[in-house]
């Protein structure tokens, strides 16, 4: 392969968007934190970042998720509305959960100074009263953590089996066709 070539696709990798991806190109995740900076006059993107964390930890991945949620961090009420927005204006509707899964350790690790549980902590920890949570563990059980390759595969594991029941749960409350 021609050098120039080379090198101008390496330059072109972290601007790359395909259609089928799971995660956002991090120049994204920058442009978004930038706006949400802005947009609530935040001193840096680091808290915009927790912000967006903190929506996100709470279940604001889910399309089903009120829009009306917000945080009130950094003396700032955030809300979900307003981050969906600054997504969809970039480019990237409907694209919360990918922002989530290319923000997913850091969104645990500020979650775990916050000391927010994850989105399927409760569930999880219903499906499995034998077992403790331990906070750090608690701050990984979040629906986009499951691809997360420094998620600890004991708790992917659980949280995907936590998809299976709501598929598995759903498809019991499906009508059956009528004889």
């Amino acid at each position: 392969m021609d050098e120039a070539f080379r090198k101008l696709l390496e330059n072109e990798k972290p601007n790359l968007l395909l259609p089928r991806t799971n995660l956002l190109p991090q120049s994204s995740v920058d442009a978004v934190a930038d706006k949400v900076k802005e947009r609530y006059a935040f001193p840096t993107v680091y808290e915009a970042k927790a912000a967006i964390a903190c929506l996100f930890q709470q279940g604001g991945t889910s399309r089903s998720c009120d829009g009306n949620m917000s945080i009130k961090v950094f003396g700032k009420d955030v809300k979900l509305a307003e981050v969906r927005k600054i997504i969809k204006d970039l480019g990237h509707s409907r694209g919360e959960r990918k922002l989530a899964r290319t923000m997913a350790t850091e969104i645990q690790e500020i979650s775990e100074l916050f000391e927010i549980p994850g989105n399927l902590y409760l569930k999880i920890s219903r499906s499995k009263p034998d077992k403790t949570f331990t906070l750090k563990e608690q701050t990984w059980l979040s629906d986009f953590q499951s691809m997360n390759d420094s998620c600890p595969p004991e708790l992917k594991v659980l949280i995907t089996e936590s998809f299976d029941q709501r598929r598995n749960s759903n498809a019991g409350n499906q009508k059956r066709p009528s004889k």
